[in-house]
């Protein structure tokens, strides 16, 4: 729908909401929607003994890590779909073995990459209606599970704004790209609305 902004016609866009979630990290602490407010935020669903895809596709999230972890508004939100075996303790052990930055003394240790457990059906809810992506338990999937190899990019509003799929190494080229957008995109938001406080006065 249209409305006006300092008498400008714009579209006004309605995104999808994140839903409710309680969740905990791997260093016991609650993670919560509203954690995500203000942020640039990378979404991942996987579990620690993922005995195909997963190591390496942490592997690339932690390349994309790199690139913005000293960044205190971006983060990597890497979700279980086992929550049973994935416990507090568990995680944070992977997260050590596979986070470059988990020894590196920031504050929280790691900087901002959480790996989360919780409620297995809060879980699978927070994907599929969340997230639009597949988690659930498979008999016959390689380590008992399914989940979605796609990566989600959200914006400090909690919209999604792309996603790609982690084991391809172009869509992770693409995600990197999507960020570096973003980050020019709120620049760019800022630096008009400086502009327009100037114009008021």
């Amino acid at each position: 729908k249209l409305k006006f902004v300092d008498g400008i016609e714009v579209t006004d866009t309605l995104f999808h909401s994140i839903p409710e979630f309680s969740l905990v990290n791997q260093y016991g602490d609650t993670m919560e929607v509203k954690n995500l407010d203000s942020a640039i935020s990378v979404i991942q669903f996987f579990f620690a003994s993922c005995p195909i895809i997963c190591p390496g596709i942490t592997a690339n999230l932690a390349g994309v890590f790199e690139k913005y972890n000293k960044l205190s508004d971006f983060q990597l939100v890497s979700i279980t779909v086992d929550p049973i075996r994935d416990s507090v303790a568990a995680l944070l052990n992977y997260s050590q073995k596979h986070n470059p930055f988990a020894v590196s003394g920031a504050e929280p240790p790691g900087g901002n990459w959480y790996f989360l457990t919780g409620n297995r059906e809060e879980i699978y809810n927070l994907a599929i209606k969340g997230f639009f992506v597949s988690a659930s338990e498979d008999a016959l999937s390689a380590g008992g599970f399914i989940h979605s190899e796609m990566l989600v990019l959200l914006d400090r509003e909690k919209h999604i704004r792309g996603v790609y799929d982690e084991t391809n190494s172009k869509e992770v080229s693409n995600l990197v790209n999507g960020i570096k957008l973003l980050y020019a995109e709120y620049a760019l938001k800022e630096r008009r609305e400086k502009k327009l406080e100037v114009m008021r006065n």
